[in-house]
């Protein structure tokens, strides 16, 4: 419609004086317009990867536009993150906290003291974006994994001092080994009478048949009514190593009606050396 006013108008564009060149640089594919005339359309080219395109929106634009990258965890990015911008308003002692995001604006630095490195970054999560400190001990551990578009699980502890509120951050590690780490159980919802969630149940029996990884699976079947069901407690041994991609794949099979998930909480925040030599640790 631009292009037709632009015309109507007698303007023309860049492409327009390039148009014969850029028809001779290689083939294009032809589209109809609502007026039913045709002309060169835009190349054909192989549709993005979501995170590739959520990338370059964030890039062009400043900010995401059609998701953010923690969608692409099927929902459980958000189940990790249970610390809100309101949170940090009320902390009271110390509360340890996790949150799911994307890394950017990583600016390492050098402690004046010894030399030590340190980092300053920003965590794009779904609700706001955090300005977080990586002090020295947990960056020579974990400062691998600030990589600049990176989906990362951080977990620390925000205390209050002087009316001030501190955040100390512990860990940083990349989602998929992070939830594959703090997925404690999955309950999958399943139509009581479905040959699919026969079909389901095998496949997922099959996956783990040896047992590894430390996420116990369960099953549950809804009743007819459609209100109740009847949860079947598994074998300790039926565990797997849990993934977000598998998830997103199980989740999505016909047969499938809901899944609850049971995630590790963060872990309690370490006792200071004092208190551990006071109580003869």
């Amino acid at each position: 419609q631009l292009r037709r006013k632009d015309r109507d108008a007698g303007q023309g564009t860049l492409f327009d004086m390039m148009g014969a060149d850029m028809m001779d640089a290689g083939p294009v594919s032809s589209s109809t317009s609502d007026n039913g005339s045709t002309g060169a359309g835009a190349s054909q080219v192989e549709e993005l990867d979501e995170l590739e395109q959520l990338s370059y929106e964030k890039e062009l634009l400043g900010f995401y536009l059609s998701g953010h990258p923690v969608d692409t965890l099927g929902g459980l990015g958000e189940l990790a993150t249970d610390l809100t911008a309101k949170d940090l308003e009320s902390v009271e002692g110390k509360r340890p906290f996790r949150l799911c995001g994307v890394v950017a604006e990583v600016e390492k630095r050098f402690t004046k003291k010894d030399g030590r490195p340190w980092a300053r970054f920003i965590l794009a999560a779904k609700e706001k974006d955090f300005s977080l400190m990586v002090f020295s001990e947990a960056y020579e551990q974990y400062g691998v994994n600030l990589a600049q578009g990176e989906i990362v699980i951080v977990e620390g502890v925000a205390s209050e001092r002087n009316g001030e509120t501190r955040v100390n951050v512990v860990s940083i590690l990349p989602a998929e080994r992070s939830l594959a780490k703090i997925t404690k159980e999955v309950t999958w919802l399943l139509e009581h009478d479905s040959e699919d969630a026969n079909a389901f149940m095998e496949e997922v029996h099959t996956v783990s048949g040896e047992g590894r990884g430390n996420t116990r699976m369960h099953f549950a079947f809804a009743a007819a009514n459609g209100k109740d069901a009847l949860v079947a407690e598994t074998d300790p041994r039926f565990t797997v190593s849990f993934s977000p991609e598998g998830f997103k794949d199980l989740r999505a099979r016909s047969g499938v009606l809901g899944v609850k998930v049971i995630l590790d909480p963060p872990p309690p925040p370490e006792e200071p050396a004092w208190a551990k030599r006071a109580k003869g640790g």
